[in-house]
């Protein structure tokens, strides 16, 4: 539940025109709004999966930074592709998903905490490509 999701805080806001539903169908209504939300946030999460995959890749092959940055990259996208796909379609075993979101972690904390100690390498294979000129 994030407090910029208006459904739940209407349904619970005691208005006049809920008058007209059970206290039971209202308890249903705000399950329901929880569950859509849980839906679009795995749904958002699917996009984002895609988009570490992609950044991974680019990662990999940058001169910029080490490679097991980007390795860790797509083994995060590859966690949440996993959780997403297991919760959409057989919530059930949703504690299969628990380990790739550690490895999600590990790959994405390592490449912020590269970011910011080491930044972008200036020097190396992207200067020695710059003055060959390929």
């Amino acid at each position: 539940f994030t407090p910029c999701t208006p459904g739940p805080l209407l349904l619970v806001s005691g208005s006049d025109y809920l008058s007209v539903f059970q206290p039971g169908q209202t308890d249903a209504l705000l399950l329901l709004t929880f569950e859509t939300h849980r839906h679009g946030v795995l749904v958002g999460q699917l996009f984002f999966a895609v988009h570490l995959l992609f950044l991974g890749t680019l990662v990999y092959r940058a001169a910029f930074f080490p490679g097991f940055l980007g390795i860790g990259l797509v083994l995060a996208g590859v966690g949440y592709l996993i959780e997403c796909f297991t919760l959409l379609l057989a919530p059930a075993y949703e504690a299969i998903t628990y380990p790739g979101l550690a490895v999600a972690a590990l790959g994405e904390m390592a490449f912020m905490l590269w970011l910011l100690g080491k930044g972008v390498r200036t020097g190396g294979r992207a200067s020695a490509r710059a003055g060959t000129g390929a």
